[in-house]
């Protein structure tokens, strides 16, 4: 099987999806195309905190909402920003999106069928977390 397709495959599973898209950081030295690449980069604004050891809910923020910084910072009990809330085991995939299977988009919140719907789960409802790490040769 070609490696890239074993990547793209373990990238888009909901475990990674959930617990490691834009939470590990990116071992990528060279320059790259960041709303593509699922890690994590300095500054980026889709960069998420672990669920793992940073709880908060898929609720977003209402300071940050309103477009002003939170005086919580990373203590915040919600999310910051659309992915931390989108991809939240509260609500990733728990609707069906409304283009299904006509969906275009690289990384979407919602199911495109039956049986990718999830029910709504806290921070630790799944399996332990399998993240992988990408090599700077992938």
């Amino acid at each position: 099987m070609d490696a890239s397709l074993v990547l793209d495959t373990v990238y888009s599973s909901d475990d990674f999806r959930l617990y490691c898209h834009k939470v590990l950081p990116c071992a990528k030295r060279t320059p790259h195309d960041w709303a593509s690449c699922p890690f994590a980069h300095p500054g980026e604004k889709a960069k998420r905190r672990n669920i793992r050891t940073h709880y908060y809910s898929a609720d977003m923020c209402v300071a940050v909402s309103k477009g002003e910084e939170c005086k919580l910072g990373s203590g915040c009990p919600n999310s910051h920003n659309v992915f931390e809330s989108f991809l939240h085991p509260q609500k990733y995939r728990t609707m069906m999106c409304k283009d299904r299977d006509k969906c275009s988009r690289p990384v979407c919140f919602f199911a495109h069928s039956p049986d990718e719907l999830r029910q709504p789960t806290d921070a630790w409802g799944l399996a332990r977390s399998t993240c992988v790490r990408r090599r700077s040769s992938i």
